[in-house]
This record gives C-alpha cells, sequence and structure tokens, in this order.
C-alpha cells in the first residue's frame, strides 16, 4: 500500500528525519564541509537547534510524513520559519534594535558552536550576506520569514515544498503578513508561482541568495 503524505507540525520525534532530509538535500561541499562538518558533534547541535526551534512561540517547524496505517511514518520533507519584526516597530520587543534577529540569535543562542564549525564560514560566507539583505528589505516589519525549506532527493516533485508553501501563504493571509525568504536560483521559480516578488536590486554583492517577498493579501 502507498504511504499517506501527511503535512503537519514537527514534533520532537521528527528531529532525527528532519537532520537526515537536511544532511541528503544539502549535500556536502566546500562550503559545508566548513559550516556543517558530517560529525557527530555537529548531528547533535543541529539537533538541539531543532528542539529549540520547536520549544520557540516564535518559530514553527513543518513536516511531511510518509505514514502507513495510521502510523507516523518518515520525514520526507520540512520547513522552519520565524516570526520577525516587533509591532508597531517595537525595538525592545524585537530585541534586534527594530530589525530581525541575527544568525546567532536564531541559531546559537548562548550554547556556542560544536567543534569543528567555523564561525567565520558560517557567518561572513553565509548567514551575515543574508542577514543584511533580510533587514535591509523588512527593516522593523512584522512579517514571516521562511528559513528553511527541504526536501529529501529521493522524494522531490512530488509537490512537498508547494504544499508547505500553501500552508504558509494562508498563515500569513490570516495574520495580514509578508513572508520573506532567500532562494537559490533552482528555487526561485516555484517561489514566484506562491506570489513572491524577487527583490534583486537590493541582493547583497556577498551572497547567491534571492531576496524574495511575498506581499500582503490584497496588497
Amino acid at each position: 500500500m502507498a504511504p499517506t503524505y501527511t503535512l503537519s507540525l514537527a514534533t520532537e520525534a521528527d528531529i532525527p528525519g528532519i537532520l537526515e532530509v537536511w544532511l541528503a538535500a544539502w549535500p556536502e561541499s566546500p562550503l559545508t564541509a566548513k559550516a556543517f562538518p558530517r560529525t557527530e558533534a555537529v548531528r547533535e547541535w543541529i539537533t538541539v537547534a531543532y528542539r529549540q526551534h520547536m520549544e520557540e512561540t516564535t518559530s514553527t517547524v513543518l513536516v511531511v510524513t510518509a505514514d502507513e496505517d495510521g502510523t507516523r511514518g518518515s520525514v520526507v520533507s520540512f520547513a522552519l520559519l520565524f516570526r520577525e519584526g516587533a509591532p508597531d516597530g517595537d525595538e525592545k520587543e524585537s530585541g534586534t534594535n527594530g530589525g530581525v534577529r541575527k544568525w546567532q540569535s536564531r541559531w546559537v543562542r548562548g550554547r556556542g558552536l560544536a567543534e569543528g564549525m567555523n564561525e567565520e564560514v558560517l557567518g561572513a560566507n553565509l548567514f551575515v550576506p543574508m542577514d543584511r539583505q533580510h533587514e535591509k528589505i523588512m527593516g522593523s516589519r512584522r512579517h514571516i520569514f521562511l528559513e528553511v525549506l527541504g526536501t529529501h532527493p529521493d522524494h522531490q516533485r512530488k509537490g512537498f515544498a508547494s504544499r508547505m508553501l500553501e500552508w504558509s501563504s494562508e498563515r500569513a493571509d490570516r495574520e495580514g503578513l509578508e513572508i520573506y525568504l532567500d532562494a537559490s536560483a533552482k528555487g526561485k521559480p516555484l517561489y514566484e508561482k506562491y506570489g513572491f516578488r524577487g527583490q534583486e536590486d537590493l541582493m547583497d554583492a556577498e551572497t547567491k541568495s534571492v531576496p524574495m517577498l511575498r506581499p500582503k493579501a490584497n496588497a
């Protein structure tokens, strides 16, 4: 019997599956080898990060699982969303001088990096340029930040990313919020189908990720 693919909020039991999709969807490269070495210490670091994301009220982790006979199955796709900005630009509530949270606030949270992880690579070569363009575009406006969307290579082109984009878009429309994300060139056409608009004129010179913005409903 073919599995039933179910979209739901992630639980702690899904974290090992999320980790496997993460590692498969973004295979090792010269950059990822320095940023996220494939070691047990780094796997545990990512595990703790996603456990914290699930506990926080400002973040949401979605999964698509391959369920069989009513039993929750393995994770085949996942997404990580953050609620950013502060109501009416309240700098105290945002905690980031009125802008979006920096990558350390989202991922490190005072616990440090795992052995072998390179902060300069993570920052200067990966997160910092994306943080700059994110803040340049969004400022202190309240919005949803779709930071991660990944599908296991064995399950791509089955519409799982689209289902999570639909969920995210419906939530944003209910709450009257924009959605921001950083897209790869490969992923950009999919996001455009869901109303995201490339902001290439505000793209940081030190990243290849295209900033994209989905306006509020009826904007």
